[in-house]
Formats: C-alpha cells, sequence, structure tokens
C-alpha cells in the first residue's frame, strides 16, 4: 500500500475564482471539479516523497481557503491540519539539503 497525501473539497458548491484555481493546479476539467466537489473524491493524490505535488497540495488549500472553501488535507488516508502538512513539506527539504539533493 502506498502512502499518499491529497486534498478533497468538502463544499459542494464552488465560486468561479475557485474553479479557476483548482484548474490551474490541477488541470481538471470544469466538470470534473465540480463532480468531485463535495463527493469525498481527491482532486489531488500524490505519492508522499513527490514534494512538488505535496507543495501545490498546501498553496491550493491556501488559497481555496481565502475563497471561502472548505478543504480538507489527507495523508496516509488520515486527515491533517495544513499546519502539519507545511510541516512534512518542510522536514522533506531540509532531508534534502541535509544528504544533497537540494541547495
Amino acid at each position: 500500500m502506498t502512502i499518499t497525501n491529497g486534498i478533497k473539497i468538502t463544499s459542494k458548491s464552488l465560486p468561479a475564482k475557485a474553479i479557476a484555481a483548482i484548474r490551474k493546479a490541477t488541470g481538471l476539467s470544469i466538470s470534473e471539479i465540480k463532480q468531485r466537489a463535495g463527493s469525498d473524491v481527491y482532486l489531488i493524490e500524490r505519492g508522499l516523497s513527490d514534494d512538488k505535488s505535496l507543495r501545490t497540495i498546501i498553496d491550493l488549500a491556501e488559497e481555496l481557503s481565502k475563497l471561502d472553501v472548505k478543504v480538507e488535507l489527507y495523508q496516509g488516508g488520515y486527515k491533517r491540519s495544513p499546519e502539519f502538512m507545511k510541516n512534512v513539506y518542510q522536514a522533506h527539504r531540509e532531508t534534502a539539503q541535509e544528504v544533497g539533493l537540494e541547495e
């Protein structure tokens, strides 16, 4: 079983700005976004070690929150706080720097 990070929208209706932000981050069609909204399906689900996708998930969650869209963040199937996800991201970056994969 692969451990993943993900984001779900719990709001069933979305403002146009939220749909635009989701399309930009995910590449999903408008109809797919509307179908996934409020349906307990991930908008983005990626492997635990995919730092780029984790950053995208965090940034999208922050942007949607500013638009009053309710989101939930997940890691390994468990709901996590935005602060937890930011800490995971930071820990990955620090580890990469220590082992010389990133400057």
